[in-house]
């Protein structure tokens, strides 16, 4: 008896199989989404916008400060003349100090999240073109996309990561003793502490969109692992075909599953 005979007792809809086109549709939107997250994330990188400091109060004393700034991981950019500086060695006066170790930490985790997701993207393109190819699924494919949405997974978490030390520093800034955070807010005198306006920016929303859509992109190639085609079931190479889920109850043949020894039955 072949499987196909056996569809009398365990039709394609008693096992939740899907079509191929519905697994490889949802593959397709969680790669367009990782495209997404890669782009917002690069950006949040390069846009020198964390944080926007407007000060409103003018001290005679600390001339310097009185600017309005914006920061990111590695430049600080005055509105003003709309010119903009790296915060490293060679740039160290009331706007910054050297790159601490908190917001190096920062950046390695972003930068590896951006690797991270970049080889799970080519990863995925290689994916969808090989099985086009073949135009079947199989447990290859299945467990290929568990792996690429486990790093998926992990990319988001470093994002996550980065934004929790990001915010860790500021704190730091704010109400640590030492006054070598880079905002120099402990630098300030007391009235332009209470008067600044510090914000978030572009680059800190677009590195919290980053994360959402990492996640999203994560758990659609994880959930796609769960769907079965009738492609999962190798019925050329075994004769006695396994299925994803089956039932012992031998009272009702036409439930999930059917019995071992009708399943190795001749014609």
């Amino acid at each position: 008896m072949t499987f196909k005979d056996q569809l009398d007792f365990a039709g394609e809809e008693d096992y939740d199989f899907k079509a191929l086109n519905y697994t490889r549709s949802w593959i397709i939107t969680g790669f367009i989404i990782l495209a997404v997250a890669i782009a917002l994330a690069a950006a949040s990188v390069a846009l020198p916008t964390f944080v926007m400091i407007a000060p409103s109060v003018f001290d005679a004393s600390n001339a310097n400060v009185n600017k309005a700034r914006s920061m990111g991981y590695t430049q600080v950019c005055f509105t003003s003349d709309n010119t903009c500086q790296q915060r490293d060695s060679s740039y160290v006066d009331e706007y910054s100090t050297l790159m601490t170790n908190l917001r190096l930490a920062e950046l390695a985790m972003h930068s590896i999240a951006i690797i991270i997701m970049c080889i799970c993207f080519i990863a995925a393109l290689a994916l969808i073109i090989v099985w086009y190819k073949q135009n079947r699924d199989n447990k290859c494919f299945r467990n290929w996309r568990l792996i690429i949405g486990i790093f998926i997974m992990l990319a988001g978490f470093c994002l996550q990561s980065s934004i929790i030390m990001f915010h860790v520093e500021q704190f730091e800034d704010k109400y640590g003793k030492s006054s070598g955070y880079p905002y120099g807010f402990n630098q300030w005198s007391e009235k332009q502490r209470t008067t600044t306006s510090i914000d978030y920016g572009s680059g800190y929303i677009l590195l919290w969109l980053a994360t959402i859509f990492c996640f999203i992109a994560a758990w659609i190639f994880l959930g796609t692992y769960c769907c079965w085609t009738l492609d999962d079931v190798d019925i050329d190479d075994n004769p006695n075909p396994t299925l994803p889920r089956f039932s012992t109850d031998t009272g009702n043949m036409s439930k999930r599953g059917t019995e071992p020894s009708i399943m190795n039955q001749n014609d």
